[in-house]
């Protein structure tokens, strides 16, 4: 069996319901996105993974200026493998800390980005930023839409953190994808923006499945973090302990093995048919092979997905519960 495909909302895209999360190829990177620690960085492994992964049937690779080398290697990837993936990226974080979607940064940034990846257009490109509401977003549409009709993007669209933001933008109209986190841990996306995507046909890509990996049950209370994983400045204390309670609960409570946790958290993203693809960060090919696997394996039940989303929302730290109507 080979790995699915999905198309991503109504553009003409096909992609493989899993695809690489940019960030780990892009070796270790400060606050800024700038790289650190050069002498851990192991450019071979990295194109290795991106060639084991195309052979596997992946298509999709998400990534960022901001992610250290990844551009630079996906870019070095497609001067062999020419047109073998779909490449999304983004701009909107400020070299200089912060966040900027002036017209002036988004042509800057773009440039930069073809020049890096070795194309001449961008299949998708995505701004990004914490609060949209804090930001002149109707002259960055116009400047993503001219980029479009320019040719220099195929899609367009934004990555987001919150579900304001999320409707806010949908509400304006105009973009082709959204790049959202929904996890096991945060799965308020998928009980009303999901479903809006879908009767709008934009496509959706999820960001952070794993929640920077403590979905798959490694990383326990006593985890301590290379001090250039970023994981270091938030993954700490009584945060850790939480979110391992969380799943030690949430494995009793669905009868989970915890080292079948990540299949499972996989599994209930795929789960959602309206969902396109997941943005999957892999740091060896034996995760990726693992990660493929899962993406074969049958869905979640609807029921199932339902009994996950209701738990998640009831159990977390200092949320009053107010489940939203679900529309599917």
């Amino acid at each position: 069996m080979t790995i699915p495909y999905r198309m991503l909302g109504n553009t003409c895209l096909s992609v493989s319901v899993i695809g690489i999360g940019g960030r780990q190829i892009g070796g270790a990177i400060d606050y800024k996105g700038r790289p650190v620690n050069t002498e851990g960085f192991d450019r071979k492994s990295c194109l290795m993974l991106l060639s084991e992964a195309v052979e596997h049937g992946i298509n999709f690779c998400e990534t960022s200026d901001m992610y250290g080398r990844s551009e630079e290697i996906i870019g070095e990837f497609l001067r062999e493998r020419y047109k073998t993936i779909i490449v999304s990226t983004k701009c909107g974080v400020s070299p200089h800390g912060g966040f900027d979607l002036s017209p002036l940064h988004i042509r800057k940034s773009i440039e930069g980005s073809l020049d890096r990846l070795n194309m001449e257009n961008l299949d998708i490109y995505l701004g990004t930023v914490s609060d949209f509401k804090r930001i002149d977003l109707d002259s960055a549409m116009e400047t993503f839409l001219k980029l479009k009709e320019e040719g220099k993007a195929g899609y367009i669209g934004f990555s987001v953190k919150s579900r304001e933001d999320a409707e806010y933008l949908l509400s304006k109209g105009g973009i082709d994808v959204l790049e959202i986190e929904y996890n096991l841990f945060n799965v308020e996306f998928g009980l009303d923006v999901i479903p809006a995507c879908r009767d709008m046909g934009v496509g959706v890509i999820i960001k952070s499945p794993l929640n920077k990996g403590v979905l798959t049950g490694k990383y326990g209370t006593d985890a301590v973090f290379d001090e250039y994983d970023i994981r270091s400045v938030y993954l700490t204390g009584d945060e850790l302990s939480f979110r391992n309670k969380w799943i030690d609960d949430f494995c009793s409570e669905f009868s989970v093995e915890r080292d079948r946790i990540r299949e499972v958290a996989l599994r209930f993203i795929l789960s959602n048919p309206h969902v396109s693809t997941i943005a999957l960060g892999m740091s060896s090919i034996k995760q990726l092979l693992e990660n493929i696997e899962t993406a074969k394996l049958p869905p979640i039940n609807l029921e199932e997905r339902i009994s996950i989303e209701k738990y998640s929302y009831d159990n977390r730290e200092g949320f009053e519960w107010r489940l939203p109507e679900i529309r599917r």
